[in-house]
């Protein structure tokens, strides 16, 4: 009898306990991912309020011009651009 008590228990016990150790695996990487994002998402909001400075204020010409530089490789006509690799 208590065999067939520790059989059952075994096939019981077995397959709950491996949920339970996947599903806190499967929490844990959701945990990351979620982690990652915010970080991501805070990232980006500084990034708009820049942007939001820039359009909104004075510093649009700045913008403008340090775009042309940094994203299209534009200087004024009396500059040279120099690229360290």
């Amino acid at each position: 009898m208590i065999l067939l008590f520790v059989l059952l228990a075994a096939f019981v016990l077995v397959p709950v306990i491996y949920e339970v150790t996947q599903d806190k695996t499967e929490a844990n990487r959701k945990r990351a991912n979620l982690i990652a994002m915010m970080e991501e998402l805070n990232r980006l909001d500084l990034e708009n309020e820049q942007y939001r400075r820039y359009l909104d204020g004075e510093n649009f010409d700045e913008y403008l011009e340090r775009h042309a530089r940094d994203e299209w490789g534009y200087a004024d006509p009396h500059e040279r651009i120099y690229r360290a690799n």
